[in-house]
């Protein structure tokens, strides 16, 4: 494990109510074309810690916590294509973005897909980030590859089990940072037990 620390900027944390969420947002700031920066499933705004100091030279970088993820509040509804492309619009509309580019990973791209089919003229740029097209399946993978590649990820134990899971999953690229972010999708439990956010 890497114990480099970065200089990563940190981001300023917004919050707004919008329809029927409370939705919290982290805001890079910069003066270039905004990015609307949207996460995948089990995952926060923090996504985009690490990315944001790259793209934020050019950009103004803000990450949602998606309906139902972070620190954003859950609905029992609401998470099909319209309303979820809806949420991302009212969230441009209270910044007083009028276009943005809207880039997505996994589930994320997904929902950015729904925003410029819903919203098109609010969309400059589509940046779909493994997703958003559907699923594919390697013609040549074994059973076991498939398995493994669509199994959900296994967050149980203590938060040291959990981190020491990944430490060894994600060798090639953990650090301090990566550790962080890590943590801000998942939860202690009065058990000790960590869980999904």
């Amino acid at each position: 494990m890497s114990s480099r620390q970065t200089d990563t900027p940190r981001p300023a944390e917004g919050w707004v109510d919008l329809r029927d969420l409370k939705v919290r947002y982290l805001d890079w700031g910069g003066d270039g074309t905004p990015i609307m920066a949207l996460h995948g499933l089990a995952s926060s705004g923090h996504w985009y810690d690490l990315v944001a100091a790259h793209l934020g030279q050019n950009h103004r970088i803000i990450a949602p916590d998606q309906r139902g993820h972070g620190q954003t509040t859950q609905t029992p509804g609401g998470y099909n294509g319209e309303s979820l492309a809806a949420d991302i619009v009212a969230l441009m509309d209270h910044l007083e973005i009028s276009q943005a580019a809207v880039l997505g990973h996994s589930w994320g791209a997904n929902v950015a897909a729904f925003v410029a089919a819903y919203a098109p003229e609010r969309v400059s740029a589509l940046v779909l980030i493994d997703g958003g097209t559907g699923r594919r399946t390697p013609a040549d993978g074994t059973w076991e590859e498939r398995r493994l590649s669509v199994r959900p990820r296994d967050v149980t134990g203590t938060r040291e089990q959990f981190l020491d899971r990944l430490r060894q999953q994600l060798h090639f690229c953990w650090n301090d940072e990566v550790e962080r972010i890590v943590q801000t999708m998942v939860y202690e439990d009065e058990a000790g037990q960590i869980q999904d956010i």
